[in-house]
């Protein structure tokens, strides 16, 4: 895949994907990577600063267009967990994790997974139930390594990242399963004791030799935070592994709009909400800044369930995320969801 020089924004077509800014004066209007709908073209099209815009092409010239979620997808995607939950399960059972199995998933997942931004929606189409943790631990992995491509790795960096994103959580095979899957806040003493999973993952991962030191530290630090109030050390800032702040990243952002046994999902909108606030006190700002930035293109044009009962679709989200959005009802009402706080909507997965 490789960037087209130019096209007419006449000549654009829904799904095909930015390979560039698209600036009118000292205006960023879509950023590179964004993928087109019909909504955006319509809004190129009307702006008259905008003629031509950059968009990817295959190698036979011809235009690279966002794939739907397909059942191969799918298939991937589910076997790819399948993979993660007999990894956990040897290593709950021997003590050792079998990382070349663990290894060879990253790769698969490298090679077509996050090459897909497609993937994000089949994560979420897909959630199996009692799986969340070997399902998380897979999503961790794109998720991760998508925010790895957005923020230019090479290839063996971004190695690194997905197969930490896949590891992260590994130590979770050594915490006694009633603790794990309990269905309800874990007490003082539980909460101390899944805390270990950080440890207890670098440790079961200190003799793979094809396993780096920077690995193992992003399994040992993904839940230390900038301030010093993450565990298990209370690390501060550049302290702290920078694998483990994109995978600390991806886990919050993949924990929160998921169904766990104990707690239901939230929107992407909350999840954006809370990333925002985290950044630059807990979290790395540059990896939240990137993963909100793009989140917040793939969010336009998805629909939402109004707290009446009626469906619409997002045609705006600005900088302040959740507080500034605006959606088009389906008899044509513009509303902002800024109005949210005075009880007129709410904003729902629809």
């Amino acid at each position: 895949m490789k960037a087209c020089c130019g096209i007419s924004v006449m000549e654009l077509k829904p799904g095909q994907i930015l390979a560039a800014d698209v600036v009118a004066g000292n205006q960023v209007l879509l950023n590179e990577g964004a993928v087109l709908t019909e909504d955006k073209i319509k809004q190129l099209q009307e702006w008259k600063d905008v003629e031509r815009v950059s968009v990817f092409v295959g190698e036979n010239g011809d235009s690279v267009k966002l794939p739907e979620v397909s059942r191969e997808m799918l298939e991937q995607y589910n076997e790819t967990v399948t993979s993660v939950r007999h990894a956990f399960e040897s290593a709950r059972a021997f003590k050792t994790v079998p990382v070349d199995d663990l290894i060879s998933v990253a790769r698969t997942m490298m090679g077509s997974l996050i090459s897909h931004y497609a993937v994000l929606q089949a994560m979420k189409l897909q959630e199996r139930v009692g799986e969340y943790t070997f399902q998380h631990s897979v999503n961790v992995g794109i998720l991760a390594g998508i925010i790895g491509k957005w923020l230019k790795y090479d290839e063996a960096s971004l190695g690194q990242v997905v197969l930490s994103g896949v590891l992260h959580d590994i130590g979770k095979a050594q915490i006694p399963p009633e603790i794990l899957n309990k269905p309800g806040k874990l007490t003082r003493d539980e909460f101390l004791v899944m805390k270990k999973h950080t440890v207890y993952g670098y440790d079961m991962l200190k003799g793979a030799d094809s396993i780096s030191e920077e690995i193992r530290l992003a399994v040992l630090q993904h839940h230390e935070r900038l301030d010093g109030s993450g565990y298990p050390f209370s690390l501060r800032q550049d302290k702290i592994n920078k694998l483990s702040k994109i995978i600390s990243v991806a886990d919050t952002y993949d924990a929160m709009t998921s169904n766990r046994v104990y707690q239901a999902k939230r929107t992407p909108f909350a999840a954006v909400e809370v990333l925002e606030q985290e950044m630059f006190i807990r979290m790395d700002a540059n990896v939240c800044l990137t993963l909100l930035h793009h989140l917040k293109e793939s969010l336009v044009g998805n629909h939402v369930v109004l707290c009446d009962g009626r469906s619409a679709k997002i045609i705006h989200i600005g900088r302040q995320g959740a507080d500034d959005l605006i959606v088009q009802t389906n008899d044509g009402e513009f509303i902002n969801i800024g109005l949210r706080q005075h009880g007129l909507i709410e904003a729902c997965e629809g």
